[in-house]
């Protein structure tokens, strides 16, 4: 899940993104651009699930690869 957690029109917003499954969360300050490439740079996965986006850190999105 992606959120924006604060909003600044001076110092820019900060979003929070966090893992669907385990809760790990990651505040991202700057735009949803930022959080996307953050997600990239750090190995997490983006699905698309029953119509929702869901993320996954690189530790779950491991232990799903495996059926886990």
């Amino acid at each position: 899940m992606i959120t924006k957690s604060k909003w600044d029109k001076d110092f820019g917003d900060t979003w929070e993104v966090e893992c669907d499954d385990c809760g790990e969360m990651e505040e991202i300050d700057g735009d949803f651009d930022d959080c996307i490439s953050f997600i990239k740079e750090n190995k997490w996965a983006t699905r698309k699930e029953d119509g929702d986006w869901l993320n996954y850190c690189p530790d779950c999105q491991k232990k799903k690869q495996e059926g886990g």
